[in-house]
């Protein structure tokens, strides 16, 4: 490892803790904030803007024709910490069980790294801090602010700290990588009345049942078999007492794939469905989507040059996973690469999966992030 990189392993580990301390959900990162920006603020060679509520562009412009952006995620979960460290969650039922605070600590450090080190940079670098990567996609509202203008980036790059990943190895695959997602509801709408007089009213719980029992065929009856892809409905909601006619229903659910041509017409098929529905119950069905991530789709050329760069026995190329991020919406702007870095370690019992009330990782592996940064950017 690059003798510069290691002397800054303490300051990546006590930003983690630091943030770790400080879990806060989308666009109410406001500690957060205010940590990253006055850390920013004592380097020198910086300029640091905030953006999308509780969002931070930082830049490092050298006057360079190429800019390279580089992303963490800033937000956390609503879980309770389970874990018992000395850095454990001061905000009670808010968590960082994600690695968000290892994103972010590792990007504020290659942000010092860089800041020390400009005279051996041959390209300007943006550093973003995006909120809201858990619920409703900072990604987009970031790039809309424009994030990736003035400089106007080239490519861009994000880690994820992956326990399901043997430690010390970065899991990178061509293609699509993670999954896009949909998260959509179906109202369903009728007519109340007294149980005991059912004609009198137009029944959703009946419609729901038979809807998701039709949901069932998205898949059967519109996707090859070689594609991977996940229905899935996780909650209902209908009625208020047992002796009424439901006269409202909902219906949450999750649709994934690899495809993002595939996802659009599973979403179609989902809206036929429900509105079908209409004539053959007499209820109103109305189909919306809350959060919709595209495909991580990681540029051929970039992951090529990844495994040019780094050594043999740390880069891997990763199973696909079913997991979604919306890193995926910078692709769909600049070539880039989502790189999975591996916090799996059985001996030290880093084995929690992600979003789990007792994630935790071994904190070295931030160092290998800073690492790769350098040799993506050359720094000798």
């Amino acid at each position: 490892m690059n003798d510069k990189v290691k002397k800054y392993g303490d300051l990546a580990i006590k930003l983690r803790r630091d943030l770790h301390k400080i879990p806060e959900i989308g666009y109410e990162e406001f500690k957060t904030h205010k940590y990253i920006m006055d850390f920013l603020s004592t380097l020198e060679n910086i300029k640091a803007v905030p953006m999308a509520k509780t969002g931070i562009k930082a830049v490092l412009d050298i006057g360079a024709k190429e800019t390279v952006a580089f992303r963490a995620d800033i937000d956390a979960l609503c879980i309770e910490e389970k874990n018992a460290v000395d850095f454990v969650s001061t905000h009670r039922g808010f968590m960082h069980a994600c690695g968000h605070d290892g994103h972010t600590a590792m990007l504020m450090t290659v942000a010092a790294f860089l800041n020390d080190n400009k005279d051996k940079l041959k390209q300007n670098v943006v550093f973003i801090f995006q909120p809201a990567e858990e619920t409703t996609g900072g990604a987009a509202v970031m790039i809309n602010e424009g994030v990736l203008e003035n400089p106007k980036v080239n490519k861009i790059y994000a880690f994820h700290i992956w326990p399901a990943i043997e430690q010390g190895k970065i899991g990178v695959r061509a293609g699509a990588s993670l999954a896009g997602t949909t998260e959509f509801n179906i109202d369903i709408k009728g007519k109340s009345s007294h149980g005991a007089s059912p004609q009198d009213g137009i029944d959703t719980i009946v419609a729901t049942a038979s809807i998701i029992q039709a949901l069932q065929t998205v898949v059967t009856k519109n996707v090859p078999p070689t594609q991977p892809v996940v229905l899935n409905v996780g909650k209902i909601y209908a009625g208020t007492a047992r002796n009424i006619v439901a006269e409202q229903a909902r219906i949450e659910g999750i649709l994934r794939s690899y495809d993002n041509k595939l996802q659009a017409l599973m979403e179609n098929r989902i809206e036929q469905i429900a509105k079908g529905h209409e004539k053959a119950y007499g209820v109103k069905a109305e189909f919306s989507t809350e959060v919709r991530y595209p495909v991580v789709y990681n540029d051929e050329k970039l992951v090529d040059e990844l495994y040019e760069i780094l050594d043999e026995d740390v880069i891997i190329e990763n199973e696909l996973f079913m997991t979604a991020e919306d890193f995926a919406e910078y692709q769909k702007c600049v070539p880039g690469v989502l790189m999975l870095l591996g916090a799996g370690n059985k001996e030290k019992g880093f084995t929690n999966p992600l979003h789990s009330s007792s994630f935790n990782f071994d904190e070295s592996i931030m160092l290998l992030g800073l690492e790769t940064v350098s040799r993506i950017l050359k720094i000798d």
